[in-house]
């Protein structure tokens, strides 16, 4: 089970990839990734705020 303050996202790897992944806000612009569609892959990075856009509410 997910805490309830969490939303699904698209993370920006570089200029042409992309992740689909479950963030939770650590505060000062910072993003942890908390469950992804990659296969776990990226869980447990933290992420700068300008990585994470198109939310899904």
């Amino acid at each position: 089970m997910q805490p309830d303050n969490t939303i699904w996202c698209r993370y920006y790897i570089d200029d042409f990839a992309t992740a689909r992944v479950r963030i939770i806000h650590v505060g000062r612009g910072k993003y942890k990734i908390i469950d992804d569609k990659e296969g776990g892959r990226y869980i447990g990075k933290v992420v700068d705020a300008s990585d994470v856009s198109q939310f899904e509410v």
